[in-house]
C-alpha cells in the first residue's frame, strides 16, 4: 500500500470517528421535555453502568437513559470479567451502599431489572448496574 493510500485510509477513519462522536454527543431535541417528566428523587444517586453482555455501546446507551431519568451516573464501561454473561437479558442493578434510592427509578427507565445486594465499600457509587442484551427499549435518537 502507497503512502497515498495509506493517507486516504487515515484520513477516512478519522472522518467516521468524528462522525460518530457527533452522533453520540449531538444534544436530544426533546431533551427537557423527557427530564420533566421524572420527578426529583429524595437524594441524589451515584450509579456506575457496566456493558456485561456483547452489544456494543450498550452501556452508553443506557447511560442517556438513566441520565434522562435524573439519575447522576459517574462511569459507563465494560463489566470486570465476574460480572460479564453474554446470556443476560434483563439488566443487574447491585445495590451497593444498602440504600435502595433509585432502583425503582432505573426500573420505570430500563423495564425488567434483576436486583442484588452486593455491598461493596471500594465503587464509590450508591448503584451498579450491569447491562445485558436487553437495550433496545426506546434507544435515543441518533445512537445506533
Amino acid at each position: 500500500m502507497n503512502a497515498r493510500a495509506r493517507w486516504l485510509l487515515a484520513g477516512g477513519a478519522i472522518g467516521v470517528l468524528l462522525l460518530a462522536l457527533w452522533v453520540l454527543r449531538r444534544p436530544d431535541p426533546a431533551g427537557d421535555t423527557a427530564r420533566a417528566e421524572w420527578p426529583p428523587l429524595p437524594r441524589r444517586v451515584e450509579v456506575e453502568v457496566l456493558n456485561g453482555g456483547t452489544v456494543d455501546l450498550a452501556a452508553r446507551i443506557v447511560t442517556a437513559h438513566l441520565r434522562r431519568g435524573g439519575l447522576d451516573v459517574v462511569l459507563y464501561d465494560n463489566a470486570p470479567p465476574e460480572w460479564r454473561d453474554s446470556l443476560r437479558i434483563d439488566p443487574l442493578v447491585l445495590v451497593r451502599r444498602g440504600d435502595t434510592t433509585g432502583v425503582g427509578r432505573i426500573r420505570d427507565v430500563l423495564g425488567p431489572i434483576e436486583v442484588r445486594d452486593v455491598p461493596d465499600p471500594k465503587p464509590l457509587v450508591d448503584l451498579t448496574v450491569v447491562v445485558g442484551a436487553r437495550v433496545e427499549r426506546g434507544e435515543p435518537e441518533g445512537i445506533p
